[in-house]
């Protein structure tokens, strides 16, 4: 009988094949996790954005401007309904409104029944797809967007899931398009280290 000490090349190459597919497996199952993550953020965003819309067709009123909500809810703050989500005073004037919790825009979207949360002028929307990431309403200055334009401002976002977010729905620079990079001094940001919020447009 045939004294056999260790493996053949033939029995390694299996196992060589073997752990190559488990580690394909892992690393595809990783991505399919992460794409995943990456879908359900983009619909909690078109969730927030249909909401927006919805209650311009229901009302005739942008939400957090809404110069009547009063009358329609007790505690609801009125906006003086000039078509954008601005607080009264932002310190430093910037380009992304950081006061935008102060706006009430969720609080009217949670009050029409458009969209889930407690009824709160100061809670964000916290996002189910990536943990410590919020969302909230705000205003951009035409300085940097051309003309006053309302935003969702995300907070909390990492630098790679930006980018990411901005390469597949928009034109993948942070500095320019819907889908945009702010520092806190709110200038904007193509996702450098100095990044802080990303602000999506509404048109």
């Amino acid at each position: 009988m045939r004294n056999r000490n260790g493996f053949t090349l033939v029995e390694m190459a299996i196992v060589l094949v073997i752990i190559g597919l488990i580690l394909g497996a892992v690393i595809k199952g990783g991505d399919l996790i992460d794409g995943a993550k990456e879908k359900k953020f983009k619909a909690e965003i078109d969730q927030l954005y249909t909401s927006y819309y919805t209650y311009i067709d229901k009302y005739a009123r942008v939400p957090g401007d809404d110069d009547k909500a009063s009358t329609r809810w007790t505690g609801a703050t009125n906006g003086n309904n000039d078509g954008l989500i601005n607080t009264t005073t932002t310190t430093p004037a910037s380009t992304v409104d950081e006061q935008s919790n102060k706006t009430g825009a969720l609080d009217h979207l949670r009050r029409a029944g458009m969209l889930a949360g407690t009824v709160d002028t100061a809670s964000n929307h916290v996002s189910s797809a990536y943990p410590g990431v919020s969302m909230n309403f705000g205003l951009g200055t035409s300085t940097i967007w051309g003309r006053n334009s309302n935003l969702i401002i995300i907070s909390g976002l990492s630098r790679e899931n930006a980018r990411d977010l901005d390469a597949k729905y928009d034109d993948g620079d942070g500095t320019t398009g819907d889908i945009r990079g702010f520092t806190a001094a709110a200038a904007a940001d193509n996702y450098t280290t100095n990044y802080s919020y990303s602000a999506y447009r509404l048109r």
